[in-house]
């Protein structure tokens, strides 16, 4: 990286486990694992992952509505409807990216899988990476930008 302007994806100690959402619960995945999952997921599902990861930073239930409200914060000015929201859940459960939990007769809980955390790391190193002018073919390479 190239010194004090260099971005830096924000690191947790691998020694805390009173949170479920720590970095030992992420999976890395290989390059070709990430660039299949990366493939596959549109920037609207990578940013649900987001939406669903900040909501269990804050400790709060990620249900569907409060993954929707959160979404409507990141994109501002478009209202997500359920039409949209909930096939790509569906999508991203289905890609082993975050798993669906009944929480009664009409609601689920989300939560990112170690595979859901790890294509997100690995996405934010790779744009770190690129930001610091880490050339992509030496992320890929390395496996990881840090």
């Amino acid at each position: 990286m190239n010194g004090d302007k260099d971005i830096d994806v924000a690191h947790q100690s691998d020694d805390r486990t009173d949170n479920p959402t720590e970095i030992t619960d992420v999976t890395i995945l290989h390059p070709d694992d990430f660039a299949a999952k990366m493939d596959e997921a549109t920037l609207f599902q990578v940013t649900v992952l987001l939406a669903i990861q900040n909501l269990s930073v804050r400790g709060e239930q990620c249900y569907g509505l409060a993954i929707k409200g959160e979404l409507e914060k990141i994109y501002r000015t478009a209202e997500i409807h359920h039409g949209r929201l909930y096939p790509n859940l569906d999508t991203l459960k289905e890609r082993d990216l975050i798993v669906k939990k009944p929480i009664d007769d009409r609601a689920n809980s989300y939560q990112l899988t170690p595979g859901g955390k790890g294509l997100l790391k690995r996405y934010a190193e790779m744009v770190v990476g690129l930001i610091n002018g880490v050339e992509y073919d030496d992320i890929v390479n390395d496996g990881r930008v840090a």
